[in-house]
């Protein structure tokens, strides 16, 4: 009887698979120029979508900050004024309270540079505001992200030939900083090599850096005392590129992810590609995965924000640009591919596209509660003297991707269906299982619904009452025994 449950769970999630499995949120801006800069997931199972705000002068003004349903459906929208909103800040749910969330921000004010940290509920009510100065010697950073031990990491410009890797607490504290790393010959030093978390016990960082087209990783520890710098091996014949839209990820236990741009000579010609590469604790690389390779630019493009690692899976956000087929315009489309950790590719989507002179960016990667993604950023439909025409915000979530193999390994012995759900929720159990009792409990651990179910073998739940958010589900079977399972209600 397991083996024909497990049949039918594998069928539905093949079925489900073959559909469209995300919905897109857009918003057209009042101003000519709107972007995005992150998306997280609220503690009710709702986005929350922060945008640039620019006035008819395109000086910034502030954030629009939008919640939205994971469907694309607009709940509620707060203007906060603010400054400098260009800077690409990080925006996260607060790791000590999970019902509150921190959009932080660094900005110049009379020739001083500030850290803030503005706190919002889920409801979008502003609950507190922490302004800290940001270090006198240290430009405002652009590379940074959230750690293990939820420390802010930066990557800030000291002058035109140094800059130097921060770490500081959520409330502005300094807790490290690096002495003076000279600029590389040729590169931009505001945009350019990405700092990542290359283990946390102990803890350390790895920054990546492009030396004679190798790929180097300078490891500093918690104090940001420079370690050892190693030297990654390259990809077959292919040489790394210096490139702005380089990323990593660390896998937390000394392994990494990185994406480059790459070239190698073949017969009379350069030949490009855009590479994910996998390496071990000894810094070998593992596995590559190669987008493909062409004579000329790669018509495969990164952003910033491009790579995210998480237990079982790599997520890698990338452009697509090809030629129409009629006419000589160009179509960009907006993929996102899923790959094991062993970069075999699991899935991909096409998602949003522009033609001709329009562009899309990306700047925001966020994982989501019910196993699926979510991703922000900009797009535009063309351009004149440098201006942005019909200029939108987007943002996509994504189903849950696990595989059907993934799913069949969970000792769950009930499905439930559809999810996320709307009016009624349905449960299938295993034949050889009998159940008890099923509640169902909001993220704050409140009861909204108990039942017993009127046969061993289903339920079907109301819900219609549950506001839209995350919930998780409690069975209980004859043998005593409980499993649990979330859920999304929409």
């Amino acid at each position: 009887m397991k083996k024909l449950f497990t049949t039918i769970v594998i069928f539905l999630l093949a079925l489900a698979a073959s559909a469209q499995n995300y919905s897109t949120w857009h918003h057209h801006g009042n101003y000519q120029l709107n972007q995005s800069y992150n998306i997280i997931e609220m503690s009710d199972g709702n986005l929350a979508v922060r945008e640039a705000v620019f006035d008819e002068n395109l000086d910034d003004v502030g954030f629009n900050l939008y919640k939205i349903t994971p469907q694309g459906e607009l709940l509620d929208s707060l203007f906060i004024e603010d400054h400098n909103v260009y800077s690409l800040n990080p925006f996260l749910r607060d790791p000590y309270n999970s019902n509150s969330n921190i959009m932080t921000s660094f900005y110049t004010l009379d020739d001083v540079n500030y850290y803030k940290a503005t706190y919002f509920d889920d409801n979008l009510n502003i609950t507190d505001e922490v302004v800290t100065e940001y270090y006198d010697n240290c430009d405002i950073p652009r590379k940074f992200f959230i750690d293990s031990n939820n420390d802010l990491i930066c990557r800030s410009k000291l002058d035109d030939d140094n800059f130097c890797l921060v770490r500081m607490g959520l409330d502005g504290t300094l807790k490290a900083q690096s002495n003076p790393i000279p600029k590389q010959s040729g590169t931009n030093i505001v945009l350019e090599h990405p700092i990542f978390e290359l283990s946390s016990e102990p803890l350390q960082y790895g920054y990546v850096l492009y030396r004679d087209n190798d790929i180097t990783i300078d490891i500093y520890d918690e104090n940001f005392t420079k370690l050892d710098t190693k030297t990654v091996n390259r990809f077959e014949d292919w040489q790394f590129y210096t490139s702005i839209y380089t990323n990593a990820c660390g896998t937390g236990d000394g392994g990494f992810f990185i994406t480059a741009e790459a070239g190698k000579i073949q017969g009379q010609s350069i030949v490009h590609t855009c590479l994910l590469l996998k390496f071990n604790a000894d810094f070998e690389i593992e596995r590559g995965y190669s987008l493909g390779e062409f004579n000329s630019y790669p018509r495969w493009d990164f952003d910033n924000r491009n790579l995210l690692v998480t237990d079982n899976s790599i997520y890698l956000v990338c452009k697509y640009k090809k030629t129409v087929e009629v006419g000589n315009g160009s179509k960009t489309s907006l993929v996102v591919k899923r790959f094991n950790t062993d970069l075999n590719l699991t899935w991909e989507e096409y998602t949003i596209e522009v033609v001709d002179s329009g562009e899309i960016a990306n700047y925001g990667l966020t994982a989501l509660s019910n196993g699926g993604i979510a991703t922000t950023g900009w797009l535009y439909s063309g351009s004149s003297g440098g201006y942005y025409s019909s200029k939108d915000i987007y943002a996509i979530a994504f189903d849950n991707y696990l595989s059907a193999d993934e799913n069949s390994a969970s000792e769950n012995p009930f499905i439930c269906y559809p999810n996320p759900a709307k009016d009624v929720l349905n449960i299938s159990f295993a034949d050889d299982t009998e159940c008890q009792y099923v509640a169902i409990y909001s993220l704050d651990g409140r009861l909204v619904v108990e039942t017993f179910p009127e046969t061993s073998q289903s339920s079907s739940i109301n819900i219609t009452n549950l506001t839209p958010g995350l919930y998780l589900i409690k069975v209980r079977m004859s043998d005593g025994k409980e499993f649990s399972e979330k859920i999304i209600v929409k």
